[in-house]
């Protein structure tokens, strides 16, 4: 082989190292999202502010919602600062995630991921997860309990493994604060 032919490979493999590591973002996607998301909370409701005259109210509150979604994206940028590790697991970023909110306290109990996300241009799959959750708050409204859901997920075009890592945890995040609080306002 030549040496331009070395110098490309190299340049090549430099410039697919740098995506998957999240310092230069070059990516171009359409994306289909589907959360299945099923909800089982028990809440306390306070009817006053005062503990003496305080009575509590407790219900089960168990429901389903399924949300649908996509998007198109298109990002090319280089950074010197990891806007996103690569190493971190999708856990610890549902955990960041939710505890930015500050609304709800989360423990990440089970998420695991199938699919084949690693492909370069087309990723698809799924990612199960089982939450328990527990509001941040005071009273008047208390509640804890469980949130087991499926996300699938489908992406055409260029993107990195950290960026759906990181695409799949915010959706996560997102539907289970959206879910648990509608959840709660419902009751």
């Amino acid at each position: 082989m030549s040496k331009r032919t070395y110098i490309f490979i190299t340049l090549l493999l430099a410039v697919l190292l740098l995506r998957e590591s999240g310092y230069l973002v070059l990516h171009w996607t359409h994306s289909d999202w589907n959360d299945r998301s099923d909800l089982n909370l028990i809440a306390e409701f306070r009817t006053a502010a005062d503990d003496e005259k305080a009575t509590l109210t407790r219900k089960t509150l168990t429901s389903s919602y399924d949300t649908d979604s996509q998007d198109k994206e298109w990002k090319a940028s280089l950074t010197t600062s990891n806007p996103y590790n690569v190493f971190l697991e999708i856990e610890e970023q549902i955990v960041q995630n939710i505890e930015k909110d500050g609304r709800i306290k989360i423990l990440v109990k089970e998420v695991h991921v199938d699919g084949s996300y690693w492909f370069p241009l087309f990723k698809g799959g799924s990612c199960s997860y089982q939450l328990f959750v527990q509001s941040a708050g005071q009273p008047p409204v208390l509640f804890s309990g469980t949130v087991d859901g499926r996300v699938e997920f489908t992406v055409v075009g260029f993107s990195s493994i950290a960026d759906i890592k990181a695409k799949i945890s915010r959706m996560v995040s997102k539907n289970a604060i959206e879910n648990v609080l509608r959840a709660v306002k419902k009751a």
